[in-house]
């Protein structure tokens, strides 16, 4: 008896904690932000076919501007899938999984130096292509302890209900977080940036690039890769090594994507004005509003069309 009471109180207890917080997102990665984005996409996105979808790292999650897409093709159906710390490897495997999914015309990645390191993360990208596909959540719960669950539903709570600090998951319509102009609490640390010369570039990134861009071409989908910027200060104080660096990096970028017929839009070709950042390569609300126009404008002489009309 005494079993049973313990068993309905801890039932009780779950039930108003996950209310109080959140539902706990699958176990498929040690990253609340991949597994948070899973939850998402699975309850939000159930529709088989997507035309736009933006895919990579925080890059893509924040200085993508959901309602710049959404107004410039209101007709399509866009989805960012993108989540925190996704280097090129990542982004190749979750791409098989949704490319097979929902079928999109055009692939958008942005990106910046950080996401051609070697991950941090673990993923079973398995495990989440069967979640995605419908297997049932109860699988995937099972994959968690209770402190683990407890844990993921306590930060899931926090994370998406505020977009005023850097972990929020608090996802727009589409998928994406963007940063509010005022109130955001801004790290100095974080504002002032990584040196390029103390991060290390992992070669074989540029290899799953090259397979990004052909996996897209061999199934029909526009692959636009977009260099995101720096806030003026930092991009205007880095060495003539990082410079060389940093141009090395995006001329091979660059190569890689006209091998495969790829577009590339480099951002670094204009300056960015302070008061559009929140850290030295995340962008508010406002700067990812005006680079988002800015990639697309890039794409109209080029007479690039995202979605078929």
């Amino acid at each position: 008896m005494f079993f049973g009471v313990f068993t309905g109180l801890l039932l009780v207890f779950l039930f108003c904690w996950f209310q109080y917080y959140s539902f706990p997102p699958p176990n498929v990665s040690n990253s609340i932000s991949f597994n948070a984005k899973a939850l998402y996409i699975k309850n939000k996105f159930s529709k088989e076919n997507v035309d736009i979808l933006a895919i990579g790292s925080s890059m893509s999650l924040n200085n993508i501007n959901s309602n710049v897409i959404a107004k410039t093709y209101g007709n399509q159906q866009y989805l960012n899938a993108s989540s925190w710390g996704l280097n090129m490897e990542e982004t190749f495997n979750l791409l098989k999984i949704y490319s097979k999914k929902y079928h999109p015309e055009t692939v958008v990645i942005s990106s910046n130096f950080g996401d051609f390191q070697a991950s941090y993360q673990t993923i079973k990208f398995n495990y989440t292509e069967e979640y995605l596909l419908g297997n049932n959540l109860i699988k995937y719960l099972k994959n968690s302890n209770l402190s683990q669950l407890i844990l993921d539903s306590r930060l899931l709570g926090l994370y998406k209900n505020s977009n005023t600090m850097y972990q929020s998951l608090k996802f727009d319509t589409y998928g994406g977080v963007n940063y509010p102009l005022s109130n955001f609490q801004i790290n100095d640390k974080r504002w002032k940036g990584e040196k390029l010369i103390n991060e290390e570039i992992d070669l074989i990134q540029y290899t799953y690039l090259d397979s990004i861009s052909k996996l897209c071409s061999s199934n029909s989908m526009k692959l636009i890769f977009v260099q995101s910027p720096f806030r003026e200060m930092y991009y205007s104080k880095l060495s003539k090594q990082e410079l060389a660096i940093l141009n090395n990096h995006t001329s091979k970028i660059e190569n890689i994507l006209l091998d495969n017929d790829a577009i590339f839009v480099n951002s670094l070709d204009k300056t960015w004005q302070e008061s559009l950042f929140v850290d030295y390569n995340h962008l508010n609300e406002k700067g990812s509003r005006l680079y988002t126009e800015f990639f697309l404008k890039n794409l109209k002489p080029r007479n690039i069309k995202l979605t078929a009309e």
